[in-house]
């Protein structure tokens, strides 16, 4: 009975690192795809690999590539997956080209069994580290900054008590 139970726990430890392996090479694989894709200008490709929220934003980027006739070539980058993190049905990987040492933050869905870039107005953001700073004490909040007002002739006192107005000479 020992030995049952021992082969159960073993057969279910390879099971698991094999699952966690396989996630691990589908992210890479689909990272390396979409930017692939994304860099030869195939929204068809990337759209592909991408999760279905990001299809409206890649027609877009498609449609204006196709308005401007873009012929400039691209760079045949490698891509570098790094620090991939699984967390359920949603992951992260950080990549770069050979020619960038800053890595972007990519976020992945599971989609159909199978691992997706989202490419959404969100995830964008995220990737671009474009989000509001968040406990960051170096930037002061935009309420508490003071606004100026460039009106020569103010005809009525400021409405915020931090309001500075310039009185600029006619």
């Amino acid at each position: 009975m020992k030995n049952l139970i021992f082969l159960g726990l073993f057969i279910f430890l390879i099971l698991a690192i094999t699952s966690c392996n396989s996630d691990e090479s589908q992210i890479k694989s689909s990272v390396k795809h979409f930017f692939t894709a994304i860099n030869d200008k195939d929204m068809a490709t990337a759209k592909k690999y991408a999760t279905s929220e990001s299809s409206e934003i890649l027609t877009l980027i498609g449609s204006h590539i196709m308005e401007l006739h873009d012929t400039t070539q691209t760079k045949n980058d490698n891509f570098f997956i790094s620090n991939i993190k699984i967390n359920g049905d949603v992951a992260s990987a950080d990549v770069r080209t050979e020619t960038e040492k800053n890595p972007i933050n990519v976020t992945l869905k599971k989609q159909n069994k199978a691992w997706k870039v989202a490419f959404d107005k969100e995830s964008i953001i995220k990737m671009m580290n474009l989000e509001k700073p968040s406990g960051d004490t170096n930037v002061p909040a935009e309420d508490s900054m003071p606004s100026i007002s460039l009106d020569p002739n103010p005809s009525s006192e400021p409405t915020r008590k931090d309001t500075q107005v310039l009185q600029i000479p006619n």
